[in-house]
Formats: structure tokens, C-alpha cells, sequence
């Protein structure tokens, strides 16, 4: 995390306050430990989520050739190989073969 402050002879002016040099050191490893400590608990949550995302999710069989039921986009809904849809390859057209005369 940035902090905003500047040097004036060994004193810094932090957000509008004179600080000694030991306070500002104390206030930034504060506000980083702090930063730091958000971010942990953001990344547990989040790990937390996908764990509890995935216990939901049913486990059946993977199919290749699923289709989408309902039309929103993804195939084999609401199980653990939920996926968007790809959208299937025609066979390339093949050259008629010219008129005999």
C-alpha cells in the first residue's frame, strides 16, 4: 500500500501532520501488515468459495456431445463439467462435380 508524505528535514508531513521519522515508520509497516492481512483474508474467501462452489456442484459423467436444454450458453448445467457451449463444425461442402453435356 502507497502512503503519501514528504521529506522536510527529517520530518515528514503525513497527510497534513508533522511526524517524526520512528512514527512514520511505525504508521507504514502498520497500514502495510494491514494491507497484507485484507488481502490474506480476500484470497481465503475467495478459495473458500470455489471449495463450497464445487461441493455443490453434481457429479456425473462427462458427455462430448452434450447439448444446451434451456438455451443459456452452457452445457451439463449444474455439474462439475459445466462448460460453455461450442458452437458445432459443419462439414465442409463438397464440390459438385461438373454438369456432363
Amino acid at each position: 500500500m502507497a502512503v503519501q508524505y514528504t521529506w522536510v528535514d527529517n520530518v515528514r508531513t503525513f497527510f497534513g501532520m508533522t511526524i517524526t521519522d520512528s512514527t512514520a515508520r511505525a504508521i507504514l509497516a502498520e497500514a502495510e501488515a494491514q494491507a497484507e492481512a485484507k488481502q490474506a483474508e480476500s484470497e481465503k474467501a475467495s478459495s473458500a468459495a470455489k471449495t463450497a462452489k464445487a461441493a455443490k456442484l453434481k457429479k456425473v459423467a462427462f458427455k462430448a456431445d452434450a447439448t444446451d436444454g434451456d438455451d443459456d450458453g452452457l452445457v451439463q448445467d449444474g455439474t462439475i463439467h459445466e462448460r460453455e457451449v461450442t458452437p458445432a463444425k459443419k462439414p465442409a461442402a463438397k464440390k459438385a462435380a461438373p454438369k456432363k453435356k
